[in-house]
């Protein structure tokens, strides 16, 4: 059964409303254990890398298994197994989540530095830039619908409605 490859242009959308709720967890974490001595946004900006932590391991890969994230679930697009044409596994989906990306904060950063990155930092905001350039540029040679993270974890990402 051929089922359509979802646009990149849906990926991006998936992508940015779940950046959008985990904006949203940030703040109300913030908010739930207080401002730091600089201010709201600050302590909200110390919070980043924690919140990033919870998408990471718990979030993508969790939805993922079942279904799809909220921002997939939303535009109308689900991961699967590229072979399987299942629903991943948790393993599948816990390393298209976070093996670059720890590879990435640790190519760039020291251990205490990870733990310490506020978006206010260059250097977070450096890593952050590369990482989405390495994580989410497509595959052109491949089907122009794919990319990095999910060729190396044999997941592709297709229309889960028409």
């Amino acid at each position: 059964m051929e089922q359509e490859l979802a646009p990149y242009s849906l990926r991006v959308w998936a992508k940015l409303i779940d950046v959008f709720v985990f904006a949203i967890v940030d703040f109300l974490w913030t908010f739930m254990t207080g401002p730091s001595q600089n201010g709201f946004l600050q302590r909200a900006g110390e919070n980043v890398f924690k919140v990033y932590l919870v998408y990471c391991f718990i979030y993508a890969p969790l939805l993922d298994c079942i279904g799809g994230t909220i921002g997939k679930s939303i535009v109308g697009i689900k991961a699967i197994g590229e072979r399987s044409h299942k629903n991943p596994n948790f393993i599948q989906t816990l390393f298209r989540s976070n093996v670059f990306s720890i590879a990435i904060f640790v190519l760039i950063f020291t251990p205490s530095q990870i733990f310490s990155a506020t978006l206010s930092d260059p250097e977070t905001i450096i890593a952050a830039t590369i990482l989405a350039i390495i994580l989410y540029v497509p595959l052109f040679w491949k089907n122009g619908n794919q990319i990095w993270k999910d060729y190396f974890s044999s997941i592709v990402v297709i229309k889960s409605r028409k």
